[in-house]
């Protein structure tokens, strides 16, 4: 086809994007020479119907109009012969005719280069090569735009365009709809994310059912359907439905590009991390768990061993040529450090895939997590922002009820580290039963997860629970392990600070003073559960007002803290807290004022601004704030504070 088709007569909006082609083809001010404008998107986003209205628009602008559908190389180079053809090449004997005819005069014409969405064929050698004339290109195809001059990426439309859009193809009589049905007309949009060609087949339905009121019932019930079915007499000659339509990009792919579409389907379609490949691969060697094989690490072995190098680290390469592919039909965006789906296709990927992945995303999360610390004094900013970036992930799979017990262990862990402790605690609690089944009372590993239930009650404020826990515990592992085990003193830190979260404070000082001097003799006076543990009497005594001799264990502790573990050690940092703390409540609140601002400014940089222990200390100096009588300055503190702790812990 070289004649240029209209464009529908139920064309909406759009006039941001029309305004920049206006600007760029007519405006004089662009770079001298053929003028290359790119509209891309995804398949259904309009830019067909957009090249159209402009040319409708401005058609007397321009000498000719030429329409070349571009999705194969024989439509291009027929068009091209049909160009010559009608434009009076009489012996034209090939498709490059049309080429030189364009080349040749010297006028502004305009061709709409349609469809170029085949990533394989070389689209620049289809373009004229001269210093005049215009070219509109549309495509699902982001790669071309480094052929053009600018470029528009296009995908949902403005709320008040989609509304609009949705009721002239739901309602004949646009003058006569009530506010009724344009508040449901609305909902609808919004359901739909503003996607015009889901507006349009939406609204056709709309119209053929006459089912204004009860279409999101249907869209509920039965979407895959409905996005599935296109309309039976389409008003701008588009037949294919929106699902379709993806479906034609989906029978282009590569078998790696499905296959990670798929993984990324079960995950939330914002900000899908890389990291989380990159993590799982450097782990690919993980040993089997003593609760025996898990099917979900395996299945996710499999998957990550085809992007791995043989050293066991990505192959950001072979990642990128898989994700590339996808990227080529604007399936799947690329972020800095990441991947993102427009909605509409991540659910038209749940709706339609088949095969399900689901266990390999859990293995893969497995395995991505498998070599972080569960304690969180340890956990680094990196690791801590990545369990940050998991979180969303790991919420899009659901349940976690037919996982098997590996998967489990660690997604509890990762709620944990996140402080979503009741989530962690619903996983955790039945997995005991399981494990003193398989593996025995006494196993290490039903100990150590004992220990973490423990502590989750406790930070939940189940203190009596976690006593319960930790004092059979304590008891146990002396046995088994021995009196003097680390994971023996461990666990009896972590009952004294249960028994001063009591109130029963005499008890947690004797067992504290006991413990520091076994640490001593069996670790070494320096060594970080040592430093710990002087820390934690310090505390106890300081509660029990005895305040100077806190003071001065603090004191000692935050010179050899500095000098073993370094400055910036989050063991470093949690000490220079109890110590400003200690200092506000022997009333030198100035010492303690300057003591946290310098330690928020470290935190935020060491840990992360959003890190529970930066959080913890912007609340301290708060507090120090207040009682200095800079109460307006607190409250700017704390107001900021509470808005990010509800979004980073949840209401």
């Amino acid at each position: 086809m070289t004649h240029c088709p209209t464009s529908a007569k139920t064309f909406t909006g759009r006039e941001e994007v029309l305004t920049r082609l206006e600007e760029f083809f007519l405006s004089g001010h662009a770079a001298e020479g053929m003028k290359t404008f790119l509209l891309y998107g995804l398949g259904g986003a309009g830019k067909t119907q957009i090249a159209l209205q402009f040319i409708k628009r401005f058609k007397q602008r321009f000498t000719a109009r030429f329409f070349i559908t571009a999705d194969q190389e024989d439509s291009i180079q027929g068009s091209y012969f049909d160009i010559a053809k009608t434009s009076g090449v009489q012996d034209a004997q090939s498709w490059q005719a049309g080429l030189h005819w364009l080349h040749s005069h010297e006028e502004d014409w305009l061709i709409v280069i349609d469809n170029a969405d085949d990533p394989k064929i070389p689209l620049s050698r289809y373009l004229p090569s001269c210093d005049h004339g215009n070219v509109i290109i549309t495509s699902r195809n982001p790669e071309l735009m480094k052929i053009a001059d600018q470029y528009v990426e296009l995908s949902d439309m403005l709320p008040e365009e989609g509304i609009q859009l949705l009721m002239k193809h739901a309602i004949k009589d646009v003058d006569k709809i009530s506010d009724a049905d344009q508040n449901q007309a609305a909902k609808i949009a919004e359901k739909l994310y503003y996607f015009p060609l889901a507006l349009v087949h939406a609204g056709a339905y709309i119209n053929r059912q006459k089912c204004l009121s009860g279409y999101l019932d249907r869209l509920g019930d039965q979407r895959e359907q409905l996005l599935s079915k296109g309309p039976q007499q389409p008003k701008d000659k588009y037949h294919y439905s929106v699902y379709e339509t993806w479906n034609l990009s989906w029978g282009q792919l590569s078998e790696d590009s499905r296959m990670f579409l798929g993984l990324c389907a079960h995950l939330h379609y914002e900000h899908i991390p890389r990291s989380l490949f990159e993590r799982g691969v450097k782990n690919l060697n993980m040993v089997e768990s003593p609760l025996g094989p898990s099917k979900a690490v395996t299945e996710g072995k499999l998957v990550l061993q085809r992007i791995a190098t043989s050293e066991m680290n990505l192959d950001d390469m072979k990642l990128d040529d898989i994700m590339d592919d996808a990227a080529s039909y604007s399936l799947i965006n690329k972020e800095s450090s990441g991947y993102m789906f427009h909605p509409l296709v991540h659910q038209w990927l749940r709706d339609t895939i088949k095969d399900n992945h689901r266990q390999a995303v859990e293995g893969i999360i497995v395995l991505a997590v498998e070599n972080i610390s569960w304690k969180r004094d340890d956990l680094s900013q990196e690791d801590f922002k990545f369990f940050q970036r998991l979180s969303p992930h790991v919420t899009a799979l659901g349940d976690f009820i037919n996982c098997d017990y590996v998967v489990k262990l660690e997604i509890g862990h990762i709620w944990s580290e996140l402080y979503k402790f009741q989530e962690a605690i619903i996983i955790w609690e039945p997995m005991l039963d399981i494990m003193i089944d398989r593996l025995g009372p006494e196993h290490k590993l039903t100990l150590s997860h004992e220990g973490k239930m423990a502590w989750a009650y406790g930070e939940l404020g189940r203190a009596n629970k976690a006593l319960e826990l930790q004092q059979k515990l304590v008891e146990t592992l002396g046995r088994v392990m021995g009196v003097e085990h680390p994971d023996t003193l461990n666990e009896a830190q972590n009952l004294a600070i249960t028994l001063k979260s009591l109130g029963r404070t005499d008890e947690p000082l004797e067992l504290e003073q006991s413990l520091l001097e076994t640490s001593k003799r069996v670790l070494g006076e320096e060594h970080p559960d040592t430093l710990s543990r002087t820390q934690s009497l310090a505390i106890t005594l300081r509660e029990l007002c005895r305040t100077n001799e806190a003071l001065e264990l603090l004191q000692s502790l935050l010179k050899t803290s500095k000098r073993v573990l370094g400055e910036e050690h989050p063991h470093t940092l949690t000490q220079t807290q109890s110590l400003a703390i200690t200092l506000r409540e022997l009333g030198r609140t100035n010492e303690a004022l300057e003591l946290e601002q310098s330690l928020l400014e470290t935190s935020k940089r060491v840990l992360g601004e959003e890190h529970p222990h930066t959080l913890n200390r912007i609340q301290n100096l708060a507090r120090t704030l207040r009682e200095l009588g800079r109460t307006n300055e607190a409250l700017e503190l704390e107001q900021s504070l509470l808005e990010t702790s509800k979004r980073v812990f949840g209401e």
